[in-house]
């Protein structure tokens, strides 16, 4: 992942850090809304299943929840993927990592047709959790 020219986060390429605050975006109507494979459910427990704690935040025990704001576009892929909230860069990162390793979604659709839509994603740390997992 890395930034492109604008600013913008992509999956392809190696990322740097940083936190951008979010700006208001005019409302965006739709009739169906963007769906991850399996629902809400499989998409926390992907979230957590995809997730590989970095080793000095889990052994400093650092943990919360970075908000990463993204588009799921008109393919149901992630992209303009940008810090909201972070924690630390080890954190931001990792949660950067796992959004762009999910399977596509299903898009938005307005109209009948595919449209692209912002989203906001709590990716939750809890270095306890991981803790117990690991052992």
């Amino acid at each position: 992942r890395l930034t492109d020219v604008t600013g913008v986060q992509t999956c392809a390429l190696p990322i740097l850090h940083q936190v951008v605050l979010t700006q208001d975006l005019p409302p965006i109507y739709f009739e169906k809304a963007p769906r991850f494979p399996g629902g809400e459910k499989n998409f926390l427990k992907s979230i957590q299943d995809s997730m590989i704690y970095p080793p000095e935040s889990l052994k400093n025990k650092i943990g919360g929840r970075v908000a990463v704001s993204l588009i799921i576009d008109t393919m149901g892929f992630p992209k303009n993927i940008k810090i909201v909230k972070g924690i630390n860069p080890e954190l931001d990162s990792e949660a950067i990592r796992i959004i762009c390793s999910l399977p596509p979604w299903s898009p938005a659709e307005s109209n009948g047709r595919k449209i692209a839509v912002p989203f906001t994603v709590p990716v939750t740390f809890d270095p306890k959790k991981a803790l117990k997992k690991n052992n």
